[in-house]
């Protein structure tokens, strides 16, 4: 899994910051607006061929899920238990004799949805971390009139998360190295497997934080901040303007359609679409 940026000439690369944003808002909003897990799952596949269409190898659009997948299931299995809709349709108990905890065939299926819901804005917002240098993100949010010691402190943190994940790394393969056991089963053993790579994560973050702060501070920042000139201004494009319309109208529409507005896209909306249209067949 990396989170460094792909470069790229593509539509969705040259578009502004704050255009990507949105795109983010947007898929947030579907997100919310659909409960039922096909149509979800069909955001999905949309967001993830954007990504290819921008040249994004399968290996990086898809390496963050491969690692995901014990939280997903972990989503699934607990709102399978713990949802359940009046008169549902049980499968099973989990402890029948008390007749606790119920198994049904729309808890899974909207457990499903949870799922879906999770992972597109996770993959929307993946999409937008590898399509955009983390200084167009830092000028962006200037643009939008956020005070540029809070943009600068996003972008420093957004910059951070591949150093993170290159030293958890290094401290996994140097932990193993000393034949430290960490793949255990049990829950308990395995959370106090992971407590000896606390120590050198935070010490190094600490380390680089100070760092960064001298850097910055051996630049001016702080003088005269307001009057900030930049190597490259952001500027809206007509493409960004249509898509901000285009974004506006696939979320109003979704927000009428959805189970805000007209109650279409339900947890069962597909299946019981199925089933009429067989039956009028």
């Amino acid at each position: 899994m990396s989170f460094d940026y792909v470069p790229g000439s593509s539509s969705f690369h040259r578009l502004d910051p704050r255009s990507k944003l949105i795109f983010f808002v947007l898929a947030f909003i579907i997100t919310e607006a659909f409960d039922d897990p096909v149509l979800l799952a069909v955001e999905f596949v949309v967001i993830l061929s954007i990504g290819w269409l921008s040249g994004i190898p399968n290996s990086k659009m898809l390496g963050l899920f491969k690692s995901m997948i014990p939280v997903f299931l972990m989503l699934f299995v607990l709102n399978s238990i713990w949802w359940s809709p009046p008169r549902a349709n049980v499968l099973f108990y989990l402890l029948p004799a008390q007749k606790w905890l119920p198994i049904s065939y729309e808890s899974m299926v909207y457990s499903a949805g949870v799922v879906f819901r999770f992972a597109n804005v996770l993959a929307a917002l993946w999409l937008i971390m590898l399509t955009t240098p983390i200084s167009r993100f830092v000028l962006g949010f200037v643009k939008w009139r956020l005070p540029p010691s809070i943009a600068m402190g996003i972008g420093i943190g957004l910059a951070s998360l591949p150093m993170l994940a290159q030293e958890l790394g290094m401290v996994t393969d140097a932990l193993k190295s000393r034949a430290w056991e960490i793949e255990y089963k049990n829950p308990i053993k395995k959370t106090r497997a992971y407590i000896p790579f606390f120590v050198p994560i935070l010490f190094h973050t600490i380390q680089r934080a100070e760092n960064i702060a001298v850097a910055i501070e051996s630049r001016a920042f702080g003088l005269d901040i307001s009057k900030r000139t930049y190597w490259r201004e952001e500027q809206m494009s007509r493409t960004d303007y249509i898509f901000w319309v285009l974004c506006a109208t696939i979320a109003i529409v979704c927000l009428v359609v959805g189970v805000y507005g007209l109650g279409y896209g339900e947890y069962d909306f597909v299946y019981r679409a199925i089933v009429t249209f067989l039956s009028r067949a």
